[in-house]
């Protein structure tokens, strides 16, 4: 946390990526995006990306407690300071009587406890000019002394972003300004959906034209196929005769852009079951997030998304594909779909 009356010229911090995935609902590559965004002078230039580095980390003393090797080490100073005690002297006793794994006997065997810790909150903690990978030397300078033992945890639940917040980026988040950032990058990413959009359904409808002109001999049809595309990518046209062939085409919709009476209803019926299906309110989801009348709007988008077959980060896919629901609205248009997901969650 950053308190009131700091000053500072910037803060580094590391951002869960398994934590902003479940928070946020996204993919960790747009996480990444929208931080990257964020570095852009259109958003105020508020902090620095600095990549993926494993976060979490785990030392096991083997020599001495954490309290006596503080007296000499600054990094294990600030790692009593900022860490988690994890397990005392007493977890091999515990196992033996518990029970547990030989790994996990063999791991406790000497321990003199165990601390988990955020690397980049030690290397805060450290001074200013403290980066992460000074804290990865100083715990391999102690490891190989036989001082410590040292897991850093590289998986998912291990990393996280690291974030460089520069002044003006903790005035905005000081400040409650950030709504007004969360708006502008709202706006970019659905102007970027918008975009991509359109391009599919441009080569879709070139597809389809050639698909429906699919006559005539071999080196017609490339100069046909050369033409729509080169008009695709350079918005040029540089042959009269095959623009005039590929208007005579009538390209229909992607997806259906109405419901009829009885799409209605079967729409209704679908979004109701699903609304109390229990997989979207078991602990492993958000409990009561489809029902809660704060996250209604959160709960009409992910019914929308399955009934798209499009993914949940936050939860499991495993337990939807072979689901009937799953993508069983996406020849609709998906605004559509979300419109009547919205209606039905606002009843």
């Amino acid at each position: 946390a950053v308190r009131e009356g700091m000053i500072f010229s910037e803060l580094k911090v590391s951002i869960p990526v398994l934590k902003s995935v479940n928070r946020c609902d996204l993919r960790a590559e747009t996480v990444e995006t929208l931080l990257s965004l964020m570095e852009e002078e259109e958003f105020g230039s508020l902090l620095e990306l600095e990549g993926g580095l494993a976060d979490v980390c785990v030392v096991i003393l083997k020599r001495r407690k954490l309290e006596e090797l503080a007296k000499t080490e600054p990094v294990a100073a600030c790692i009593l300071r900022v860490g988690t005690l994890v397990s005392g002297a007493d977890a091999n006793a515990r196992l033996e009587e518990e029970g547990g794994t030989a790994m996990e006997k063999g791991f406790h065997a000497y321990a003199l406890g165990n601390y988990s810790f955020s690397v980049v909150r030690v290397a805060n903690a450290m001074g200013s000019g403290c980066e992460p990978r000074n804290v990865y030397a100083a715990l391999r300078r102690l490891e190989v002394r036989g001082e410590l033992e040292t897991l850093l945890d590289t998986g998912v639940r291990g990393k996280g972003f690291g974030v460089k917040l520069n002044k003006r980026g903790v005035e905005v988040f000081r400040s409650g300004r950030m709504e007004e950032v969360a708006d502008k990058l709202v706006e970019r990413m659905e102007a970027k959906e918008g975009k991509a959009e359109g391009k599919v359904k441009e080569v879709w409808s070139i597809m389809y034209r050639m698909f429906k002109l699919n006559k005539g001999d071999k080196d017609s049809r490339v100069r046909l196929f050369k033409h729509a595309v080169r008009g695709y990518f350079e918005g040029i046209l540089v042959d009269a005769e095959s623009e005039k062939l590929l208007s005579t085409v009538n390209v229909p919709d992607v997806c259906k852009t109405s419901l009829s009476d009885a799409d209605l209803r079967r729409c209704a019926s679908d979004v109701s079951k699903l609304r109390h299906d229990s997989r979207l309110s078991a602990e492993s989801f958000v409990a009561g997030a489809l029902i809660a009348d704060s996250s209604r709007d959160y709960g009409a988008r992910a019914v929308a998304n399955l009934l798209h077959g499009i993914d949940l980060p936050r939860q499991s896919m495993s337990l939807w594909w072979n689901d009937s629901f799953w993508g069983s609205w996406k020849d609709f248009d998906y605004s559509l779909v979300l419109k009547h997901c919205q209606t039905a969650f606002a009843v």
